[in-house]
């Protein structure tokens, strides 16, 4: 009524915490797109009693392969160097308030290839390649990408995203997107030609990115499309998702997860319904006794690159053999949660140049490894003395599971390692 409105629950089953999406038509007309603009809003409202069980649903689609490839060398490439990526369309086949048109399920020319970035939250998608059952134009928006120094540039819109999963196509409930209009280098970032944007598709599913700020209008977990599918009718469906060289799976039940060993989170305090990074620890080898003593915080497995960063929160939190640098052939060891107890588990040299930048291309060891101290502060993702960012090289020899129902990670091994 008016300015307001209320929800009546009568206590009866629901699988996921609710999210509440908003949209107001504005007098004014957008210039750039030559449409009604909007306000547009989402939040979540979290359940004070989560379900203790996983759904009886899930989605699974093969990974795309590239230049020809197949079986384990598709995967193998992924993993490497092309990332891991499915066909998906925006903005069609779900009902959404104020649709200017009904909705309709996109045909073969209309679905695209997506990157997948457990890295980064928020789907972005050309505006151009914008499907009829999207509302908007909401507000200008900039997603920024630090690993590359890139932004995108567009308008907010609500819209459902559709992933071909296999023979059967899987669709989120309506959320906020950004459609692209223009690309440019970030400030002060290592970027020197701005990238190309007309082809720019990215679907960032990961947890704990941290609140929504002027370089990044998207917050885990309300604008995650993989957080949002719906389940087949009659079915429920638990948040989260399953990644591989060779496969995605959104949903997760409990087929999907035996075999799986898993690692709890701790809920953020900040974000309804998100997780904080899973613990983990590094450590460094000594040439000589004291034994090196392992550094604990928190990881990210980061599908969207296949480097490693690791980030210290001062300059004290640097073991000794570390303190001037990476130094060349370096055992560098990844422990989770803890060096006493662990689901991952990986050792791997820095290499023979100082500074982590020419790694042995064998088992899980990325192709470069950067270390750092944080500037001013703790960013997002650390929870103790220093954050470590996988990247995506764990996936040769592990499946990766990240139940977003009950807050935890886990690892599986592959019956044949991709290296």
């Amino acid at each position: 009524r008016g300015s307001s409105f209320s929800l009546s629950y009568n206590g009866s089953y629901l699988s996921r915490p609710l999210t509440v999406t908003a949209a107001e038509r504005l007098a004014s007309t957008n210039t750039c797109t030559n449409t009604t603009s909007r306000a547009i809003g989402t939040t979540t409202l979290s359940l004070a009693n989560p379900p203790s069980t996983l759904g009886t649903a899930s989605y699974t689609t093969p990974t795309n392969c590239h230049s020809g490839t197949s079986g384990s060398a598709c995967a193998t490439l992924n993993v490497d160097t092309r990332g891991l990526s499915l066909m998906a369309a925006v903005g069609y086949g779900a009902s959404v308030p104020s649709s200017p048109a009904p909705a309709t399920a996109p045909t073969d020319a209309q679905l695209a290839s997506y990157t997948v970035d457990t890295g980064s939250i928020g789907t972005m998608v050309p505006y151009t390649q914008l499907g009829p059952d999207s509302v908007g134009p909401g507000p200008a928006a900039m997603k920024y990408y630090d690993s590359s120094g890139n932004e995108f540039v567009g308008y907010i819109y609500l819209a459902p995203v559709t992933l071909q999963m296999g023979a059967s196509q899987a669709t989120s409930v309506p959320i906020r997107v950004l459609a692209v209009l223009s690309s440019a280098c970030h400030v002060n970032s290592k970027c020197k030609s701005p990238p190309a944007f007309s082809g720019f598709r990215y679907l960032g599913v990961g947890f704990d990115r941290g609140g929504t700020s002027t370089a990044d209008p998207f917050a885990s977990p309300r604008d995650n499309a993989f957080l949002a599918i719906e389940p087949p009718t009659g079915q429920t469906m638990s948040q989260g998702y399953l990644l591989s060289g060779s496969s995605i799976t959104t949903g997760i039940t409990s087929a999907d997860s035996a075999g799986f060993s898993l690692e709890t989170m701790s809920a953020s305090s900040s974000v309804p319904g998100d997780w904080l990074g899973a613990p983990a620890c590094v450590s460094f080898a000594t040439p000589a006794p004291p034994a090196a003593t392992p550094v604990c915080g928190s990881m990210l497995l980061d599908v969207g690159i296949p480097q490693m960063y690791i980030t210290f929160s001062s300059r004290s939190s640097k073991p000794p053999v570390v303190a001037g640098g990476l130094p060349a052939n370096q055992m560098i060891s990844i422990t989770a949660p803890s060096a006493s107890s662990s689901v991952l588990s990986y050792s791997f040299s820095s290499g023979p140049v100082s500074g982590g930048s020419q790694p042995p291309a064998i088992g899980m060891a990325p192709s470069f490894v950067g270390m750092s101290v944080a500037p001013g502060g703790s960013p997002i993702g650390f929870i103790g003395l220093v954050f470590i960012n996988t990247g995506r090289h764990v996936l040769f020899e592990n499946q990766y599971l990240f139940d977003a129902q009950t807050g935890q990670v886990g690892f599986a091994p592959l019956a044949m390692p991709l290296r």
